[in-house]
């Protein structure tokens, strides 16, 4: 909606229309109290609150860690970063679900208005109805500290933003440049091998040129994975470790084209199903899907 104290129900949308499966989702519909257990934040206070404690406490702890780590000067391991961004990515999640929960149980609100005649010489406005005289004293308790657990973690977490920041992005550029200069060479290197696969290699070869960071600033030259044969161990690429994540734009055409490997393959597609291995195929989704947001 434009305003965001409108709301719609469903069946009122459903009610315009002729439809005969109409009285089948109305008697499906669950009764009020059932779905006030989903909606009033009153019913899932106590379980935020704990998570809230827990998560904490988990932060705190690792800010801690972290702090002592570079008071003696030492390096933080990958693993570390990887834990770190997973963290600080599950206290966003968390912040997203209960500022989730209490815009639901403002639409819940705006939906239900309190009707009762006692109100009639009470009110001013409508709208009082809804937000006054709508809210139980123990339902006004449970959304003030919700509320008060949200602004507190999203304080705490951006007052480490200075801290954490260049380990997240350090650990996102060698995640990114991993999947780039490792996996997608082992598939340049097997559709170097087939002249059929030309299409799929000039596309794999275009995303290794516009994400790639080179320790150097310049491609290796003599790359034997370009003519289709397997690297030697002492020809592993370095990667170089930067606190600097992929631009937006960067990230949109790494996307896009790997979209395009896993969606564009079939007979009358771009791809053919066997350009690609198995096990190419669940890194390119796993990277999708999982670690390139």
């Amino acid at each position: 909606p434009l305003y965001g104290d409108m709301q719609t129900q469903l069946l009122s949308i459903l009610e315009k229309f002729k439809i005969s499966i109409l009285d089948r989702i109305s008697a499906d519909q669950p009764s009020d109290s059932k779905l006030a257990l989903e909606y009033e934040i009153v019913h899932h206070s106590e379980t935020i609150r704990s998570v809230y404690i827990a998560f904490l406490a988990e932060f705190t702890n690792m800010v801690t860690e972290i702090k002592m780590l570079q008071r003696i000067e030492a390096q933080i391991s990958t693993a570390m970063a990887e834990k770190i961004t997973k963290t600080v990515l599950r206290g966003f999640n968390l912040l997203s679900d209960w500022s989730g929960r209490v815009l639901q149980q403002s639409a819940w609100k705006y939906a239900r208005p309190n009707q009762s005649t006692e109100l009639n010489e009470k009110i001013d406005s409508e709208y009082e109805r809804v937000i006054r005289y709508n809210y139980k004293p123990q339902e006004k308790f449970a959304l003030v500290e919700v509320v008060a657990m949200i602004k507190g973690l999203a304080a705490r977490m951006l007052q480490q933003d200075g801290l954490l920041s260049p380990i997240i992005r350090t650990y996102i550029h060698n995640d990114l440049q991993e999947f780039i200069q490792y996996t997608v060479r082992d598939m340049i290197r097997s559709a170097s091998k087939s002249k059929k696969k030309k299409p799929v290699r000039e596309e794999l070869l275009q995303l290794r040129y516009f994400a790639s960071d080179w320790i150097n600033g310049t491609e290796p030259p003599n790359d034997p994975a370009l003519i289709g044969k397997k690297p030697k161990e002492n020809e592993k690429l370095v990667i170089p470790v930067r606190a600097v994540g992929p631009s937006p734009t960067q990230l949109d055409l790494i996307r896009n084209v790997v979209y395009g490997f896993l969606t564009q393959r079939g007979k009358k597609e771009l791809f053919s199903e066997k350009d690609f291995s198995t096990t190419a195929n669940k890194v390119m989704e796993e990277f999708l899907y999982k670690r390139s947001f």
